[in-house]
Order: structure tokens, then sequence, then C-alpha cells
């Protein structure tokens, strides 16, 4: 059976079923969310979106390259992984995209995936944008 990975919000992150990995995407200001539910946590802070004032702020190469990393180490090690981010669908709907495009089973969490970050994952994961 194909690990899972599933895109969640900020605020349902507590409710959330223990599991192998847990990343979380968090506002360059904001707070993390803690959580003893999870056996691997890499945090991450960022925006995504294109039309940023501030393009500083969005998701960075190293960060892109860091993500598709953990989502390969992830896979073939067969560990389930929670994407969290504040709405819980654009920059962690486009994590948890990425990750289905290399293999992960689809949680069905709804998604409206950032072009910028889900484009720069598959810079590292060497996939072609659909």
């Amino acid at each position: 059976m194909k690990p899972w990975i599933r895109n969640v919000s900020k605020d349902a992150l507590p409710h959330i079923e223990p599991s192998d990995i847990l990343i979380q995407i968090e506002n360059p200001d904001g707070i993390f969310e803690n959580s003893n539910n999870f056996k691997h946590i890499f945090r991450f802070r960022f925006l995504g979106g294109v039309n940023n004032p501030h393009e500083e702020l969005n998701i960075t190469d190293e960060q892109s390259a860091s993500l598709a990393k953990i989502l390969q180490s992830a896979l073939s090690a067969q560990h389930n992984v929670v994407v969290q981010c504040v709405s819980g669908s654009v920059r962690s709907g486009a994590v948890a995209q990425a990750g289905i495009d290399c293999g992960f089973q689809d949680y069905g969490d709804k998604r409206k995936p950032s072009k910028l970050v889900y484009q720069k994952i598959l810079k590292y994961l060497l996939l072609k944008d659909k």
C-alpha cells in the first residue's frame, strides 16, 4: 500500500490523527502550532503568492529543494505525510500535490495549490509541471 499525503489547516492540526511526518508552513511572522503526534516535524516559513509585493518572503530554492528531499525520503521509507499551512489548501496544497505527483496516495483533501510553490518543488523532484 502506498503512503498517503494530506494537506490541512492550522485550525485542523490538533484534530489530525498521529502520523509519521508533519511539514508545517507558516507565514514569516507566524507562530508554529505544537504537535507531539508526529515522529518527525519539519518547519518552513514562506509565502506562496505570485503577486506578493515582498518576493523575498516567497519560497526559496533552498526551501524547495528541502521539501523535495523530504517528500522523496518519506515516499521511499513508506511514511505518511501531513502538510499544514494556515488555510490548509494553498501552500500545503502545493506540497501535497507535488507529493501525489511523485507517488503518494491522495488523501482526498481539497486544495488550491500555489502554482509558484508547486513549480519550485517540481523543479527539484525532476517532474514536469502538469
